[in-house]
């Protein structure tokens, strides 16, 4: 059967189960962290609201870890990489807002059963995933929101590089 000529090529590979479902859930996420992203992107948090909105959390974060020592230390450590995200995080917001258009790409190409979605979801999810170490450089703040969403992000591509045996190029 001939498929119809698009954008995405003229031809697809062997639908599995699999591959749609991970495709949907990147659309459904990918729109929700484009609202987000461009939210990021286009505000400008001032000094002032940047240090009470991480006070806060400081003082939220303090009343788990009061009986250990040496959490001063560290919370003032996590308080300054911190305020150093939020000073970044309309490029932050502006460089992860490109990383998930090109996974939304990426996840249409998937749809089609087209390997080279693989290729450009990694690479964008890549970008996504050190965005914020990319602007303000390596601290505990940045390394985790690269291990978290780094988790999410080895999951898909395991399930869809199991799955690129079906794609074509």
């Amino acid at each position: 059967m001939d498929h119809p000529r698009g954008p995405l090529g003229s031809a697809s590979g062997t639908r599995t189960t699999a591959v749609p479902v991970l495709c949907v859930m990147l659309f459904i996420f990918g729109g929700f962290a484009l609202l987000s992203n461009a939210s990021d992107a286009l505000s400008h948090v001032t000094p002032e609201d940047a240090e009470a909105q991480v006070d806060k959390s400081m003082e939220m974060a303090m009343k788990f870890v009061q009986n250990d020592e040496n959490a001063g230390e560290l919370m003032a450590e996590v308080r300054e990489a911190s305020l150093r995200v939020l000073e970044k995080n309309a490029t932050i917001g502006f460089l992860k807002l490109i990383a998930t258009m090109g996974a939304m790409v990426g996840a249409a190409y998937l749809w089609r059963m087209r390997r080279m979605g693989f290729h450009i979801y990694l690479a964008s999810a890549i970008v996504w995933a050190f965005a914020p170490m990319f602007v303000v450089g390596a601290n505990m703040v940045t390394w985790i929101y690269a291990i978290m969403y780094g988790i999410v992000v080895f999951i898909f591509a395991l399930i869809l590089a199991i799955e690129r045996k079906h794609m074509i190029a």
